[in-house]
């Protein structure tokens, strides 16, 4: 074999072992697991539930109160996560947590716990909200392991029937007797109170974020869902998630709301 003969043979073994190489490539990208996408838990609202054509109803997160017993927390940053998991609610839209500032500074307002239920339905009038959610901060401990535990009560407007016996759901668009009715107004207390506490030693508690983690994170990161524990801001959006999904869990029954297992 002459020497032009032995390059020419060379330049095509090299030309075979790259194009071996491109398709091993390519195939590896066409297969991997950062192209596979998988849809995330949702929540419905009540109202959505029962009237797909329902309007969004339009609900403002007052500043949590910290009765963690830590300055770690930052309350409004935890406010803020609770508003973005009402966003993500179908039939739900939430005021921005410095809207809501705005209007308390307006009407002259103190801090949150300072606010008497006269004062909440005064401000849910002034901003045109259906309801308003008091939260507070229980727990907090951003360390590995992280600790959360969240409060949150909803005061709404909404017609309340005097016969706790009666379904007012079972009343929409049918003539009832009015003396069994009171006029639509803001409530004067809390319709629902759910509370929540979630320590990420709880194998319950981290199979509810690996729930979570689902079609949220990039399957192919080091951490997976486990980012979630990892990140106490992580953390803290899974938890805010989970406690709007048991708020609206007391305003219908379970079964008909979808979103991450319950510890």
């Amino acid at each position: 074999m002459t020497t032009e003969q032995c390059m020419l043979f060379l330049k095509f073994v090299a030309a075979v072992a790259a194009v071996a190489v491109l398709s091993l490539g390519f195939g590896g990208c066409m297969s991997s697991p950062r192209d596979d996408l998988y849809r995330p838990h949702t929540l419905t609202s009540p109202t959505q539930q029962a009237d797909p054509a329902a309007p969004d109803e339009l609900w403002a997160v007052l500043p949590p109160l910290n009765e963690s017993g830590t300055t770690a927390v930052d309350p409004l940053s935890v406010g803020d996560a609770i508003v973005a998991s009402i966003q993500q609610v179908q039939g739900l839209s939430a005021l921005s947590m410095n809207r809501t500032l705005q209007s308390m500074a307006a009407l002259d307002l103190g801090p949150t716990p300072s606010l008497s239920p006269a004062d909440i339905r005064m401000l849910a009038e002034a901003m045109g909200v259906d309801a308003v959610v008091v939260p507070s901060i229980t727990a907090y401990n951003p360390y590995d392991p992280p600790v959360f535990g969240l409060t949150l009560a909803l005061q709404r407007r909404d017609t309340r029937l005097a016969d706790d016996s009666f379904d007012p759901r079972r009343l929409v668009r049918a003539p009832v007797d009015p003396s069994l009715v009171q006029p639509t107004t803001f409530a004067t207390r809390p319709t629902s109170v759910v509370s929540a506490h979630l320590d990420a030693q709880n194998h319950a508690v981290l199979a509810a974020v690996r729930s979570y983690a689902v079609g949220r994170h990039d399957p192919t990161d080091a951490l997976a869902w486990r980012k979630y524990t990892a990140s106490m801001p992580l953390f803290t959006e899974f938890a805010t998630q989970y406690t709007v999904r048991r708020l609206l869990e007391r305003e219908t029954p379970p079964s008909t709301v979808a979103s991450v297992e319950n510890p």
